[in-house]
């Protein structure tokens, strides 16, 4: 019982490790969504030699003792994460950080550093913390962990087999699915209670699903553009993959469909007439979960709500 309490690695190993400059991570995805650090592998990129896999803990309350160390973060690196990981038939029990407090660690132990709080002896470890600090700069470290540990290449090969199904049926402009933000696909998924798979188990579904309220609501001229042409690639620094560039004017509508998916609270009747009134039909596609007749009683109650979010629209545009 108390097994099936602990999340589980969906993504990631031991062997699968994050390269942050000449330093390495075990990291994991797991099926909570959290993306963790594996707690034993933190001590050795500060080039620390001991046995203590708590040495992160210790050594900022070791710092906490000459200067004080933002409470928080004190209180969640004493909390481990705890997970399981699947070999064969068996878990097994391990322990992680969050990658974002582990960041937020090597920032507290690089600013002692600066204020003079640390022994010559202990330099070492914040030059190791200031390198890794460099090497991540700006990037989302929780996507470096996505591509580490192959969830990232993992949705593009869903994305890659839904836009392979519409161009075998002749839709040519679903290439540009290959550039949908994850972002898009995670509200739709919650809308319909899908997940990245269905985008290869249910394509036929999917794809009828964004023909009825995508495609076949933008303009002629964005239409036909994106029938003749393709997404190009957009190659990034190392450490994260390369991924496809978003169309603008697609872009912008994705985000308002987003937008009224969200402000509909998943409930069907309320999107398809918001939908309707933001972008009305241009062509028809074969779709149907936004043609249906919701009656007018269905109308008369969503009327003031439908035309207060399509003015808050267009005033955002």
């Amino acid at each position: 019982m108390e097994s099936a309490k602990i999340p589980s690695a969906l993504f990631g190993s031991e062997s699968q490790k994050l390269k942050i400059g000449n330093v390495s991570f075990s990291c994991y995805l797991l099926d909570n969504g959290q993306r963790v650090l594996l707690k034993n592998s933190i001590p050795k990129v500060f080039g620390y030699d001991g046995k203590s896999e708590n040495w992160l803990f210790e050594f900022l309350m070791h710092i906490n003792r000459l200067t004080p160390v933002e409470p928080v973060i004190l209180e969640a690196l004493g909390k481990d994460i705890v997970f399981q990981v699947k070999s064969g038939e068996n878990y097994t029990k391990k322990m992680g950080i969050s990658p974002n407090l582990f960041l937020e660690a090597c920032r507290t132990i690089v600013q002692a550093n600066i204020d003079g709080f640390l022994y010559m002896s202990e330099h070492r470890f914040a030059k190791a913390a200031e390198t890794i600090l460099k090497e991540v700069a700006d990037a989302d470290i929780e996507q470096l962990i996505d591509y580490a540990t192959g969830y990232e290449l993992y949705k593009q090969n869903h994305k890659e087999a839904l836009a392979r199904h519409m161009a075998a049926n002749g839709e040519t402009y679903g290439v540009w699915v290959k550039s949908f933000p994850d972002s898009f696909f995670r509200i739709v998924f919650l809308y319909k209670n899908w997940g990245w798979k269905n985008l290869n188990t249910d394509a036929p579904a999917f794809a009828s699903f964004l023909n009825d309220i995508v495609f076949s609501r933008v303009s002629d001229d964005l239409f036909h553009e994106i029938g003749r042409t393709k997404p190009r690639m957009q190659y990034r620094k190392k450490n994260t993959p390369e991924q496809y560039i978003e169309h603008p004017e697609l872009r912008a509508h994705l985000q308002t469909i987003s937008g009224l998916m969200t402000a509909s609270g998943n409930d069907e009747a309320v999107f398809e007439q918001l939908l309707s009134r933001t972008f009305p039909q241009v062509r028809n596609m074969g779709g149907t979960s936004a043609k249906k007749d919701v009656g007018q009683n269905a109308d008369a109650t969503f009327n003031i709500f439908n035309d207060s979010i399509h003015r808050a629209l267009h005033r955002k545009k």
